[in-house]
């Protein structure tokens, strides 16, 4: 300010003495100069720092932004292992808030920490849930989700015994008791129902027919061997549909899955098993999950038809290779399907049998990219017929365990 108010006195010198004296006027017109060339790159400076300090600003809001919205999207291809740490008195609370937001079951890998082997979506679930509780989430990948390289169909290598066998076929379920066991394999759609469609084309009609053949084939293969070791009964497998066509023509849906039903009450089924393969609108959902029939005001566990589908359920996942992984192993679940609550038969409880025990299956998603290539191969398919074989010979021998038969 001192210097402002000196530099002002001496122009006002300046200009008063400016007529005497040319060295006055030229001594006046340099400092005029200079004062406004000073103005002005003041000027300039504080509006460059302006516009700098205005750059560096954005500049780091832009970064804040980015950080906040960056999400780590993992592959649904393969496993991970997700590690949260935790202070051994928050753990217990940390562990059951998790679950209930990812439905996921957590493990104790000790006091001060939460693990869990899930699938690339679930893991993006779990992390999202963390972030949410204040909680830090470990992801490491464990390796690539594979069907199961020793799960094969085998005639010798079955999972029940001959003894197991024998007792399952010479005690058939159903009320007509015509002496044998039957089981229906039922390939959900044909003709002009396609079902869910995948976006290389394939669909879901014709890998639910390939499936059921293949389960129809492998059971003649178990035929052979029981005639070859003097076994005089076998199963009888009849399929609702060996081509591609609908039941009923023209097609009516209705009627259709009503068809369906009316012939495995026709042929007395002691087992009735509907093969589908699932869709969905979001291309991420994954998984095996098998369905039984609702029941009103009964306890499903005590029914036929629950514990038909716990048995396809884990016998499909086992051949996967994805048992018991959240978001691949999707369990059970009752379901009032047309195929599954439209029957003839009264009761289904296990000591009182007098129809079918039913179970539609969901092997995997059509819609999701990965699981659709899976149904395209052959190997993936003979491993689902073997599952669907295994669960219910699994499934039949429970049963007489349960009745006292066995």
């Amino acid at each position: 300010m001192a210097k402002k108010g000196l530099l002002a006195i001496f122009i006002a010198i300046s200009i008063s003495l400016a007529p005497l004296s040319p060295v006055y006027s030229a001594a006046f017109a340099k400092t005029r100069i200079r004062y406004k060339t000073v103005k002005v790159n003041r000027a300039a400076k504080r509006t460059v720092k302006k516009k700098s300090a205005k750059k560096v600003k954005k500049t780091k809001k832009t970064i804040k932004t980015s950080k906040s919205s960056k999400s780590v999207v993992y592959s649904q291809s393969f496993y991970y292992l997700v590690t949260i740490p935790s202070s051994k008195k928050k753990i217990s609370l940390l562990q059951r808030k998790l679950t209930q937001r990812t439905g996921v079951g957590f493990s104790r890998a000790s006091n001060y920490r939460l693990q869990a082997k899930v699938n690339g979506g679930i893991a993006s679930v779990i992390v999202a849930a963390c972030k949410k509780l204040r909680a830090k989430a470990y992801v490491t990948k464990v390796g690539a989700i594979v069907i199961n390289p020793s799960y094969r169909f085998d005639p010798n290598n079955l999972p029940v015994s001959d003894a197991e066998l024998r007792a399952i076929l010479e005690n058939t379920m159903t009320a007509g008791d015509d002496g044998r066991v039957t089981i229906v394999i039922d390939a959900g759609h044909g003709g002009a129902a396609s079902g869910a469609v995948a976006k290389s084309g394939l669909k879901e009609k014709d890998v639910n027919l390939d499936v059921a053949l293949k389960v129809r084939d492998f059971f003649g293969q178990i035929n052979e061997r029981l005639k070859a070791r003097g076994f005089t009964k076998t199963f009888n497998v009849v399929l609702t549909r060996t081509g591609d066509n609908s039941i009923v023509n023209p097609y009516e849906y209705e009627s259709d899955l009503q068809a369906r039903v009316d012939l495995s009450a026709a042929v007395k089924a002691d087992v009735f098993i509907s093969i589908h393969h699932n869709g969905s609108t979001s291309p991420d959902a994954v998984g095996t999950q098998v369905y039984y029939r609702t029941y009103d005001n009964r306890t499903h566990e005590n029914y036929i038809g629950y514990l038909l589908a716990m048995s396809l359920q884990q016998e499909l996942t086992k051949a996967f290779g994805w048992s018991g992984v959240p978001g691949k192993d999707d369990g059970i679940a009752a379901a009032n399907y047309w195929v599954l609550r439209r029957s003839v038969d009264s009761t289904e409880s296990t000591t009182s049998i007098t129809g079918a025990a039913k179970a539609l299956t969901e092997s995997a998603y059509m819609s999701n990219a990965g699981e659709a290539a899976l149904l395209a191969s052959d190997e993936f398919r003979a491993k689902e017929a073997a599952g669907i074989i295994n669960g219910a010979l699994v499934f039949l021998r429970q049963v007489l365990r349960n009745t006292g038969r066995l």
